[in-house]
């Protein structure tokens, strides 16, 4: 019997070039949030928010070449626009990154979003676009702005609430504003009910990771209290969320500090 060969699934030959398209445009997307010109970017981003805020922008310290990844998987959602040249009005300032948060959250791609004009992340009603303009110019002027909400609206027309969001100048080595940059975990959508990019992160952290040594959960501790103890430093109290963000998670990690230890 002259049967055919190979039992396996088939695979149509469509199939196969969709699969390929997919994979080379998630090549493409990881080929540009690691890119030298991204990684200097966020070096920028990441000190000019530490400058303006006191604060650190991510929880841990990480490298040069773990930033990009480290930002681009970030439990919150961080996008930011590129001034232009001189003369530039402040609707034409043009998207240049966005993380995984972002793009999940404006229901679009990397592709599809960086180059274009910021504005689109709002609606086209006049009175929408006046207030955004009115908030980057004010964090032109002070250097950062906090606690802002707004409406938004994603690429595939669904509108959202964002709460709490913080917008900064992204400043070069130089010390020359060159664009501005906004983090949020927090937004509700047109029926009123809330989401937070908190809530997966959570849940992540009580998922079992790999399992730490000693060592590593003692170095945690202490690179965490050294969080608390900085953020005291700066002038915040026990009762403002930065801080207890931080103390929740010094106590989490001396519990896993006292898992590993044996008792007696």
């Amino acid at each position: 019997g002259g049967g055919k060969k190979g039992g396996g699934k088939k695979v149509s030959a469509l199939d196969a070039v969709l699969k390929k398209k997919e994979n080379e445009a998630e090549d493409e997307v990881a080929a540009a949030h690691t890119s030298v010109d991204t990684v200097m970017w966020l070096l920028l981003v990441v000190e000019s928010f530490t400058k303006a805020l006191g604060r650190t922008l991510l929880e841990e310290q990480c490298s040069i070449t773990e930033i990009a990844d480290k930002v681009y998987e970030a439990p919150f959602v961080l996008l930011s626009h590129v001034y232009g040249e001189g003369g530039e009005g402040v609707r034409e300032h043009k998207f240049n990154y966005a993380n995984r948060r972002a793009l999940e959250l404006w229901e679009t791609e990397w592709a599809d979003l960086v180059g274009k004009p910021s504005s689109v992340s709002g609606e086209d009603a006049e009175e929408i676009q006046s207030d955004r303009d009115e908030l980057l110019l004010e964090c032109k002027e002070k250097g950062f702005v906090e606690g802002y909400e707004g409406w938004r609206i994603s690429a595939k027309g669904k509108k959202f609430f964002v709460k709490g969001a913080t917008l900064w100048e992204v400043k070069s080595s130089g010390g020359e504003s060159v664009g501005q940059a906004v983090v949020l975990t927090e937004w509700e959508d047109e029926e009123g009910a809330a989401f937070s990019t908190l809530d997966g992160a959570e849940a992540a952290a009580e998922s079992p990771g790999p399992a730490l040594s000693v060592e590593e959960a003692q170095k945690a501790v202490k690179e965490q209290g050294d969080v608390v103890r900085d953020l005291k430093a700066s002038g915040l109290t026990n009762g403002d969320e930065e801080v207890q963000e931080a103390v929740r998670v010094l106590l989490e990690r001396k519990a896993d500090l006292e898992r590993l230890q044996p008792s007696g």
